[in-house]
């Protein structure tokens, strides 16, 4: 009897896709993707005659595993979800009225985090229509940009963990004029132009002190716009997608630490504005050479794509502390920021660990914001920012163990901070502009570090106290002064053998 064989189109289709050789990481993450591999690996058939948009589509699938959105949404009391989208009204201060009504009707509203990983969500129309937008932005730019420049700095959907939005088309009509209105400008007439302009376009949050109650790190694309304001990382982001819809290579620089000061910072970063530039928008700095008024710990630029010689690629995530250490897609940019040098530290032999973190001192914690490898008793650090103290330290079930003496990286010279309890001295610790003012009846505490804050003496200032003076105080000693008012901003410094401080 006459057999007939049916092969179904479906079959068809995934064997033809079976039959494409594509590279492996893109395999890895296809393999990863689910129910959404579908939609990816339509992407990848869509563009399989136009191998510079193949390429294209491979860079962003390929590193797409590592990409997620950090988002919430609203519920109420008995965990059901709230219906609420700031973005369905006329402006930002529409939908807050609307949010503030829905929020005295909605009993126990609260936000709930969620984590979506975009090889789950990204679509094969959101994705094709990104690719088409970015080589249109990228061939309409003057000037050569690489097409490796342009994968890592054009083409990305998206810059860190914001939530998903389709913003290049919105994007595209706002600036639409930019181009024109740059080509005529030197890069310093550029740099004012663009400090004019977002200073225009968006209100800088930082300067009013206001910092964002919801549980979003980072505002969406279309937010951003519509919105208007936000903080220092929204209004860094508004300048990278504003920039990439017209085909400027552009990326997000970021503190994570300041090293002689408290807190973070975010910038961006510009290539090919006819000239390399940053823009430090909180700081109202517009320069070729950007000069901060503080040392930075780390500059970290932000990139798409896995980077090779990052921590996590040797490291399991419980093991590294939970930071910027733990992404696998930035580089470390400092060099084009501040003066940098290795930084060999002496470890301590009764603790070890494989990696050792160097740490800076942020609202009087220590930080780690680099890392080495141990190598018997000593650690090497690349690229650290000179005028600096460091504590080496190990990083063991959640916890940063001290791993040696604290050290002094400086512009000149260099000190291990190992207090000599053998050679205590008098010292004398006067009123300075901008770091110190004494307040009558206020109490001070001298500290110094060894392993940990070691208390000295506290003594209280009176209406004319313009200095006061501690005994036994360890000499080669890192200390610190903290008032009884602390709002652990207070600085490390050392007493050299001359009497000077020296505030890190």
């Amino acid at each position: 009897m006459k057999k007939t064989f049916y092969i179904l189109p479906l079959l068809l289709i995934n064997l033809a896709a079976l039959a494409v050789n594509y590279p492996a990481n893109v395999q890895n993450v296809l393999r990863k993707a689910g129910n959404n591999r579908s939609e990816l690996e339509a992407v990848l058939m869509h563009y399989q005659p136009d191998s510079l948009k193949y390429k294209a589509a491979c860079f962003l699938i390929g590193n797409m595993d590592i990409h997620y959105s950090q988002t919430y949404y609203w519920a109420d009391s008995l965990g059901h979800a709230v219906v609420f989208n700031e973005l369905s009204y006329p402006d930002f201060s529409s939908s807050q009225i609307a949010f503030n009504s829905l929020r005295e009707h909605t009993r126990g509203i609260h936000p709930v985090p969620v984590r979506i990983p975009d090889i789950q969500t990204v679509g094969r129309n959101f994705l094709i229509d990104n690719i088409e937008r970015a080589f249109l932005a990228w061939k309409k730019k003057a000037g050569g940009v690489s097409f490796e420049d342009f994968c890592e700095y054009i083409l990305p959907y998206r810059i860190s963990v914001e939530p998903l939005q389709a913003w290049r088309g919105k994007y595209e009509k706002q600036f639409a004029w930019l181009p024109d209105s740059l080509a005529a400008r030197s890069s310093g007439e550029a740099c004012a132009f663009f400090d004019r302009l977002i200073n225009k376009e968006f209100e800088n949050l930082y300067y009013k002190g206001i910092t964002r109650k919801e549980p979003l790190p980072r505002l969406g694309a279309v937010q951003l716009q519509f919105r208007k304001k936000g903080l220092c990382e929204d209004a860094a982001d508004y300048g990278v997608f504003m920039l990439r819809s017209q085909g400027y290579p552009a990326s997000v620089d970021y503190i994570p630490y300041w090293a002689t000061s408290s807190g973070s910072h975010t910038l961006w970063h510009i290539d090919n504005v006819n000239t390399h530039s940053e823009f430090d928008l909180a700081l109202k700095l517009s320069t070729q050479m950007p000069v901060f008024g503080r040392e930075p710990s780390k500059v970290i630029r932000t990139t798409y794509a896995r980077q090779p010689n990052v921590l996590a690629n040797i490291e399991a995530q419980e093991n590294i502390p939970d930071n910027f250490l733990r992404m696998y897609n930035y580089k470390d940019v400092t060099a084009e920021y501040w003066p940098v040098k290795s930084l060999s530290c002496k470890l301590d032999t009764s603790a070890t660990g494989r990696m050792v973190y160097a740490c800076v001192l942020n609202y009087q914690k220590w930080e780690p914001t680099w890392w080495a490898q141990a190598r018997a008793d000593s650690a090497e650090f690349d690229n650290m920012t000179l005028g600096v103290v460091y504590l080496p330290a190990f990083y063991k079930q959640g916890q940063l163990l001290p791993a040696g003496y604290p050290v002094a990286l400086g512009y000149n010279n260099k000190m291990v901070l190992q207090p000599d309890t053998d050679a205590k001295r008098y010292v004398v610790i006067e009123e300075q502009d901008k770091y110190l003012k004494f307040r009558p009846g206020k109490r001070y505490t001298l500290l110094y570090w060894d392993k940990k804050w070691k208390e000295l003496e506290t003594q209280t200032a009176d209406t004319d106290t313009h200095r006061l003076y501690f005994n036994h105080v360890p000499g080669n000693a890192l200390l610190i002064l903290i008032p009884d008012y602390s709002e652990y901003k207070e600085r490390p410094f050392i007493i050299t053998d001359e009497g000077t401080r020296v505030w890190f």
